[in-house]
């Protein structure tokens, strides 16, 4: 986890002084495109716990969950391909790995919040398909919630996502974003309530919804 947090860092500093030597000469956006680039929509988060490497776990509860919720972006656009994107997402699920089975209700619920920045590079040849793709570097917020006597807890933990999208022009200030696919790595550590949960979770997120050129 740490030599790919390296990695990212590295490569956000290199684009980021990329991005300001190019600015001094080139336009900031070409015709038809915003300096700011707002997204909204729906969002699915694959919580991988990675309990399948935990003996003492495995056949008990479930590995992995899903979660459904939403994802906020802005991006500004630098240059006509570099951009600044800060990005907060929740996912939620009505259980944690399954084990509202053996739990009374209401059981256990998971709430995820992610509050991620980093450097987006668009390619803007084509008039209506925008692709695109980033490395964001973050705080995610993790919660299992419970009734008592079952105990709940909150971590905060240092969360990387790797990925990119595409967008579909529908108007001069509208698109959709047809899909953004992103691996999302969390160094979670829940040991008081899951004290078997490995500390690095490898996960998957999905995106997709509506994009607002505002300027």
């Amino acid at each position: 986890m740490r030599f790919a947090l390296l990695l990212g860092l590295i490569f956000q500093t290199f684009i980021i002084n990329y991005a300001e030597a190019q600015s001094t000469t080139a336009n900031p956006t070409l015709p038809g495109n915003h300096r700011l680039e707002v997204f909204g929509g729906y969002s699915y988060l694959h919580f991988n716990s990675g309990f399948s490497n935990t003996p003492q776990l495995v056949g008990v509860t479930s590995t992995s969950m899903g979660l459904n919720g939403w994802t906020v972006a802005g991006t500004y656009n630098v240059t006509n391909y570099f951009g600044v994107t800060a990005e907060f997402s929740g996912q939620y699920a009505g259980d944690f790995l399954d084990v509202n089975r053996f739990t009374p209700d209401p059981g256990y619920r998971t709430h995820v919040h992610n509050f991620l920045f980093g450097p987006t590079l668009t390619y803007r040849k084509n008039t209506k398909i925008t692709p695109f793709a980033h490395i964001l570097v973050g705080d995610s917020h993790g919660a299992i919630l419970a009734e008592f006597p079952f105990p709940s807890a909150t971590r905060d933990a240092l969360a990387l996502a790797a990925g990119g999208g595409v967008d579909y022009k529908i108007g001069h200030r509208l698109a959709l974003r047809l899909a953004q696919f992103d691996y999302l790595h969390t160094s979670f550590n829940f040991n008081g309530v899951a004290n078997y949960l490995p500390t690095s979770q490898n996960n998957f997120r999905y995106s997709a919804g509506i994009v607002v050129k505002a300027f």
